[in-house]
């Protein structure tokens, strides 16, 4: 925890010169209102607004990550689709059957 008061001390004090750093680092101030008040924050704004205002000025990607299936997986996956269509075909020629309707 110290390390961490530490941290953030010094990030502060590089990022905001002009706050009296032992004033706003009592961990008495996190969030909201007050935040702003003391100067911490430049404004209380969603995550959503954030993000919609920095996307004009800011190259937007798209990543992805598609999990590679080992040879194991492919098998498991192969011999299910095998079995459900199988027994959706018993399941289709037992219900039409004239003796499954008795």
């Amino acid at each position: 925890l110290e390390d961490t008061h530490q941290l953030f001390k010094e990030f502060v004090s590089e990022h905001r010169p002009q706050l009296n750093i032992d004033e706003i680092s009592t961990g008495e101030i996190w969030f909201g209102q007050r935040a702003l008040d003391k100067k911490l924050i430049d404004e209380i704004q969603t995550s959503d607004d954030y993000l919609f205002d920095a996307y004009q000025n800011a190259d937007i990607y798209q990543v992805s990550y598609q999990h590679r299936l080992t040879l194991q997986e492919k098998i498991q996956s192969l011999g299910v689709n095998v079995a459900d269509k199988g027994l959706s075909r018993l399941w289709s020629k037992v219900s039409q059957s004239r003796f499954w309707m008795s």
